[in-house]
């Protein structure tokens, strides 16, 4: 298993350094100059070039596919301290736990939104909302943090426990909510009209939410213009815990 490198990770939110282009052009430009005019220029025109290389090679950026596979490595991590947080290992659990992630876009606990469309179309986020569901012989148990990728540090925790007779639905909803959200330093308040989230609610009122994605949010980052936030996780847990409720309503 690979290492997780976090300052690669923060470089891959980053944007381009244009300006380490900038000063290879100028270093080519002068260095003409030194031939043509004056031989002086050629190693002012080298220091230049040399900045613009250095410049590119500090800010190493992953690729999409590294930033997915680290991606999986700390979902890992975060299944098995979710498991030791509410006292569960995997003798307890009587099916796979499910996993539904997306951009935590309030309260992030000091951490800046980013978000970052990839060459493949699809935006990277950090701070990640992270909710995991262990299947208990007689209870749903969820674990949910506000993760940090740059640092590997879960920013938020918190646990509940749920017996599968009170879980009343299961779904993904579409709504419009406002949120503030902080993209860099500014905060500002935006209209999400077609608000994607999961929610599990239970029959006494209490839910498990993750917000998972919203065109206007997209809309307020420039590196994530024309993105895609997928929701095939989401999809994905709302089958199987729906599938676990009704086999064990079968059972009781």
């Amino acid at each position: 298993m690979a290492d997780i490198d976090r300052k690669m990770i923060a470089n891959y939110f980053k944007p381009f350094p244009a300006w380490t282009v900038l000063c290879i052009f100028l270093g080519v430009i002068v260095g003409i100059a030194g031939i043509l005019v004056h031989v002086g220029l050629i190693a002012v025109a080298a220091i230049l070039v040399v900045i613009g290389i250095v410049g590119l090679t500090a800010l190493r950026k992953p690729s999409d596919q590294q930033m997915d596979q680290w991606w999986q490595q700390e979902l890992e991590s975060l299944k098995k301290k979710a498991l030791s947080k509410v006292g569960f290992d995997s003798a307890d659990c009587i099916a796979d736990p499910v996993s539904v992630w997306g951009p935590r876009v309030e309260n992030t606990g000091g951490v800046p939104l980013q978000l970052k469309k990839g060459s493949d179309g699809i935006v990277r986020f950090n701070p990640v909302d992270v909710s995991i569901i262990n299947f208990g012989e007689h209870q749903l148990v969820g674990y949910q943090t506000s993760y940090d990728r740059f640092t590997g540090n879960p920013l938020q925790e918190e646990t509940n426990e749920y017996f599968y007779k009170d879980v009343v639905s299961v779904t993904t909803k579409t709504d419009t909510t406002s949120r503030d959200v902080i993209v860099g330093k500014e905060k500002r308040r935006v209209q999400l009209k077609n608000s994607e989230t999961f929610r599990l609610t239970t029959s006494g009122g209490t839910e498990i939410t993750v917000f998972l994605r919203d065109e206007a949010l997209l809309e307020e980052v420039k590196q994530a213009k024309g993105g895609t936030l997928p929701t095939t996780q989401a999809e994905q847990a709302v089958a199987s815990v729906r599938r676990m409720l009704r086999d064990k309503k079968v059972s009781s």
